[in-house]
C-alpha cells in the first residue's frame, strides 16, 4: 500500500474587504475542507498605499490590530524586519548537513534529501502534530523550489545562507504561532487560523518567509506605502499573494493601539523595606568569596538588612595554568557545601517559558506602544499592577526583587543607545523569567535577618564562560539583591566592559595572560612542586635572560607576538644584512610581549653588466642558512577542490576574520600537532593579512577563502622553516628566481605576503626586468633594486664553478 504524505493545502482567496474577511473563521470560508489533508482557504494581501480618507484608513487598521491582538499566540506582527537571532549550535548542525553529504551542486533534486537530513539532525523544530510537521516540510520544500527558480546568480553560499535564515525563523516563530491552531474541533466550533501582519519595507528573504507562512495555512497581510519592495521581484504574477492598490501613495504611519490606562507613577521609596547591598573590595577574592556574612564589616540584619557583597570579574589566566584551574575546582567544591545557596552556571542561562507571566504582561506592552527611557517608572508601575513579580510571601524579599529590578532597568536604559517597546519587553521578560526560576530556591535558606546563632552565608553565584548581555544584567540584579557574584572568563570581558567599564557595580581582576575557554575543571590537576634549587635557577635565568640586554636563551620568546619591521635599504645594505641575525639588525627590539623583527622584502630587477658579479652575489645570497630556493614560478601547487574551499566559509566571524575555534574544528585544519603558540601566530598573521591592504585585488569572499586555504595547505618545507624560526636569531629566507614571462599565482602572492608578516626575508631575482610581484602586491611593501642591464631566459649556471674573486668587488673596481 502506498503511503501518501498528508499535509495542509492552502488555497489563495479573493476578498472585497480584507480587513473584515481576515477575521472569518476557516470553517466558514468557501472552499474549506477538513480531513487528513485539509484544504484551507487563506488570505494573503499586499496593501499598497492608503485610502483617500487617511483617518478612516488608520482607524480601520487600529480596529483590526485590536481584534487580532486578542488572538494572543495566533497573531504575529512584524514591523520593518523579521528579527534574526544567531544560533551557533544551529549553524554548526546545518554546516555539518552540507559538508557531510553530497549536496553540491544543489538543485531541485537535492531538496528532499536536504530536508530529511535537517529533520534527522534536529535542525528543524519538531511539533506535537504529525500533520503540522509534514506541512512544515512540504512548505519548506516549496519555498526552496521557489527560491532556486527566482534568484539570479545563485551559488552554494547564498543557498546555505537562505536555508539557515529560513530554518531560524521557523524555529523561532512557528512553534508558538501554531501551538493553538487546532483543526480537530467539532463541527459547531469556529476554526481560527494564525494571522500575520508585516508593516513597512521588506527584504527578499522575508518575502519568502511570508509565503512560507501562507502555505502553512496562515492569513498574511503585507501593509506598506507606497512601495511594493521585493514582492514585485518574487511574486510579480500574483501566484502567492493578491494586491490591493489604494489611491494615496504616501508614507505609512504604522498604527499602534492607544490603550488608555490610569497608571500610577512608580515610587522606589515604597520599597525601602528591602535588602540593601554594598559592594566590597577584596585582596583575595577566592578566600573572601566563601566567607560568612558574620565576618564581613558592614553587615546588618534587623530591622532593614544591609548586605556587603562581592561582585568580581576574574578575567584572564595565571602564568601557571594548572594552578588557575585547581583554584576554580577547589572553590567550586567548597561552595557546593552551601547546597541551595550556591548556583554555578557554565552554559547559557536557559529560559523556561512562563506562559502565565506572558499573559499577565500582555496589556503592559500595549500600554507603552512607543516606549522611551522617560517611561521607566510607568513600566515598573504597570508590571507591579499586572502582578508580574513573584510573590514569595515575605515582604522584604518581594520588595527587594522590585527594587533590584528597578536598579538594573535603569542601568540597562542608560547603556542602550536605541530603546523601543520590543527591546524592553524582551529584556524585562527574560529577567523576570530568570527571577521566577532562581530566586525562590536561592533565598529559601538565606537567613538575611541574622536570626541564626551560627555563621550566615549569602547566596553565591559563580558564572564561568562567555556571557550574553541580558545574562550580565541578571548577574547585576543578583548582586543588588544580596548575592555574591563571581564571573570568570579566561579569554575576554567584552560584555561587562560595555556595561560596567568604570567598575561602579562590579570589580575587575585582570590576570597576566588570556586563553580560549576550556570546560570547567571536573577534577583537580596534579601539579609538580618546584624545588628550592629550581626556583633559584629560574630567578637567576630571569635576571640574565631579559628583554633588554640582548642575551637570549633558545625559544625564550616563542609565546610572544611578532611584528615585522620591513627595512627600506639599498642593494648593498641588503647584501650585508642578509646573513645578520634579527637581534643584530637596526630597530630590533622586544617590548610589551612583542618581538619587533627587522626583515627584508626586495626585488632585484635586471642584471649587472658583469654577469660574473651578478652570479657571485646571487650565490652568496643563496648560501644562507634556513633558506628555501624557488627556481621558477608559479611555485605553489593547488591541491584543493572548490568544495573544500567553500567548506571554510563558516570559519570566519561576522567581521570577516578567522574564528580560531571554528577553524580548529574544521576537517581541513592540519596544524593541531604544532606548538600552540605557533598555531596562534599563524592564525594571527592570517587575520593581519585579511585586515591589511596588502593586495591590489579586492578582498572579496572568495579571495578571503583562498588566503586561508593557501596557508592551511602551504608546502611542508615552508612550514618547517616557520617552525625553526627562533625570533631573535637566524631569520628564515625565501629566494625566488624568475627568468621568463611566467607570473606568480594568487597562491604565490598570498604566501609571500604571509611570510613577510611572519618575519621572513624575501628576495626575488628578475633578470628580465618584467613585472611579477608588483602585479598584485602594493609597491610600498617591498624594495625594487634596478641593475644596469636585462637578460631574457637567463639560466642559472653551475654556481660552484663561479670564481669568487674578491678583487672584483665594488671598491677594487673603483680604484683599478
Amino acid at each position: 500500500m502506498v503511503n501518501i504524505r498528508k499535509f495542509i493545502n492552502s488555497s489563495l482567496q479573493n476578498s472585497n474587504n480584507i480587513f473584515n474577511d481576515i477575521l472569518i473563521p476557516l470553517n466558514k470560508r468557501t472552499g474549506f475542507m477538513n480531513g487528513p489533508s485539509p484544504i484551507l482557504p487563506v488570505y494573503f494581501y499586499r496593501c499598497m498605499g492608503i485610502k483617500e480618507n487617511e483617518e478612516e484608513y488608520y482607524d480601520e487598521l487600529y480596529k483590526l490590530e485590536e481584534k487580532l491582538s486578542k488572538l494572543n499566540n495566533l497573531y504575529l506582527k512584524f514591523i520593518s524586519n523579521i528579527p534574526f537571532k544567531n544560533n551557533s549550535k544551529l549553524v554548526e548542525k546545518i554546516q555539518m548537513a552540507w559538508s557531510r553529504n553530497s549536496l553540491e551542486p544543489f538543485d531541485n533534486t537535492k531538496i528532499e534529501t536536504l530536508i530529511k537530513i535537517l529533520k534527522g539532525n534536529g535542525s528543524i523544530s519538531n511539533i506535537d502534530s504529525a500533520l503540522l510537521n509534514s506541512s512544515i516540510e512540504e512548505s519548506f520544500h516549496q519555498i526552496l523550489e521557489l527560491y532556486l527558480k527566482k534568484e539570479p546568480n545563485l551559488n552554494l553560499t547564498k543557498v546555505k545562507n537562505f536555508t539557515l535564515k529560513l530554518i531560524t525563523w521557523i524555529n523561532d516563530f512557528i512553534p508558538s504561532l501554531i501551538q493553538n491552531f487546532n483543526l480537530k474541533v467539532s463541527s459547531n466550533s469556529e476554526i481560527i487560523n494564525p494571522k500575520v501582519i508585516y508593516y513597512g519595507d521588506i527584504k527578499k528573504h522575508e518575502v519568502y518567509f511570508l509565503i512560507f507562512l501562507s502555505r502553512l495555512g496562515c492569513d498574511v497581510l503585507y501593509i506598506n506605502s507606497p512601495s511594493d519592495c521585493d514582492f514585485s521581484l518574487i511574486d510579480k504574477e500574483g501566484h502567492y499573494s493578491k494586491i490591493l492598490n489604494l489611491p494615496k501613495k504616501i508614507n505609512l504611519n504604522i498604527p499602534q493601539p492607544q490603550i488608555k490606562t490610569s497608571v500610577k507613577t512608580f515610587n522606589v521609596s515604597n520599597y525601602m523595606n528591602s535588602i540593601s547591598s554594598s559592594l566590597k573590595t577584596s585582596n583575595d577574592i577566592f578566600k573572601d568569596f566563601s566567607c560568612s556574612l558574620n565576618k564581613r564589616s558592614g553587615f546588618i540584619g534587623k530591622p532593614m538588612p544591609i548586605i556587603p557583597v562581592y561582585f568580581y570579574r576574574y578575567i584572564g589566566i595565571k602564568e601557571k595554568q594548572d594552578e588557575y584551574y585547581n583554584d576554580l575546582y577547589k572553590l567550586d567544591k567548597k561552595l557546593e557545601s552551601l547546597g541551595d545557596l550556591y548556583l554555578k552556571i557554565t552554559n547559557d542561562l536557559h529560559i523556561d517559558i512562563n506562559t502565565e507571566l506572558i499573559n499577565k504582561t500582555n496589556n503592559v506592552w500595549k500600554a507603552i506602544p512607543n516606549f522611551n527611557k522617560n517611561e521607566k517608572d510607568i513600566l515598573l508601575s504597570l508590571l507591579v499592577e499586572a502582578e508580574a513579580f513573584p510573590d514569595l510571601r515575605e515582604e522584604i524579599i518581594n520588595s527587594s526583587i522590585i527594587k533590584s529590578f528597578s536598579s538594573i532597568l535603569e542601568i540597562y536604559l542608560n547603556t542602550q543607545s536605541i530603546i523601543n517597546t520590543a527591546k524592553i519587553k524582551n529584556f524585562s521578560l527574560k529577567i523576570l523569567m530568570w527571577i521566577y526560576k532562581f530566586i525562590p530556591n536561592l533565598f529559601k535558606k538565606f537567613d538575611y535577618l541574622k536570626n541564626s546563632t551560627g555563621e550566615i552565608y549569602s547566596p553565591k553565584i559563580l558564572y564561568y564562560g562567555d556571557i550574553k548581555k541580558h545574562e550580565a544584567y541578571f548577574l547585576l540584579f543578583l548582586s543588588k539583591i544580596g548575592c555574591d557574584v563571581l564571573y570568570i572568563n579566561s579569554y575576554n570581558d567584552q560584555v561587562f566592559d560595555a556595561i560596567d567599564k568604570n567598575q561602579v557595580h562590579s570589580k575587575l581582576i585582570t590576570l597576566p595572560n588570556t586563553l580560549p575557554l576550556k570546560e570547567f575543571p571536573l577534577e583537580e590537576i596534579i601539579i609538580r612542586q618546584e624545588t628550592t634549587a629550581f626556583k633559584a635557577s629560574s630567578e637567576i635565568s630571569n635576571v640574565i635572560y631579559n628583554e633588554e640586554d640582548g642575551l637570549y636563551k633558545p625559544w625564550q620568546f616563542e609565546q610572544y607576538k611578532t611584528h615585522p619591521l620591513t627595512l627600506k635599504t639599498t642593494y648593498d645594505e641588503l647584501k650585508i644584512l642578509w646573513k645578520e641575525e634579527a637581534r643584530m639588525r637596526p630597530d630590533f627590539k622586544i617590548e610589551n610581549g612583542t618581538v619587533y623583527l627587522p626583515n627584508l622584502f626586495a626585488k632585484i630587477s635586471g642584471v649587472h653588466n658583469d654577469l660574473n658579479m651578478y652570479w657571485r652575489e646571487f650565490a652568496e645570497l643563496k648560501e644562507a642558512e634556513n633558506l628555501l630556493f624557488i627556481p621558477q614560478i608559479p611555485y605553489t601547487k593547488v591541491t584543493y577542490s572548490r568544495y573544500d574551499l567553500y567548506s571554510l566559509e563558516y570559519c570566519f566571524d561576522k567581521n570577516g576574520l578567522v574564528d580560531k575555534e571554528s577553524l580548529f574544528k574544521n576537517q581541513l585544519y592540519k596544524f593541531s600537532y604544532l606548538k600552540t603558540s605557533l598555531q596562534n601566530t599563524i592564525i594571527d598573521k592570517i587575520n593581519q593579512l585579511l585586515k591589511l591592504s596588502f593586495f591590489k585585488d579586492s578582498l572579496n569572499t572568495e579571495f578571503r577563502l583562498k588566503i586561508l586555504m593557501t596557508i592551511l595547505t602551504m608546502d611542508k618545507k615552508i612550514l618547517e622553516l616557520i617552525q625553526k624560526f627562533d625570533y631573535p636569531f637566524k631569520i628564515p629566507k625565501i629566494l625566488v628566481y624568475d627568468n621568463n614571462e611566467s607570473i606568480f599565482s594568487d597562491e604565490d602572492f598570498i604566501l609571500l605576503a604571509f611570510l613577510n608578516l611572519i618575519g621572513f626575508d624575501i628576495v626575488i631575482f628578475t633578470p628580465t626586468g618584467y613585472n611579477n610581484i608588483e602585479q598584485k602586491i602594493y609597491e610600498k611593501y617591498f624594495d625594487t633594486h634596478k641593475l644596469e642591464d636585462i637578460k631574457f631566459n637567463l639560466e642559472i649556471p653551475n654556481l660552484n664553478s663561479i670564481h669568487k674573486n674578491k678583487s672584483d668587488s665594488f671598491w677594487s673596481k673603483l680604484f683599478k
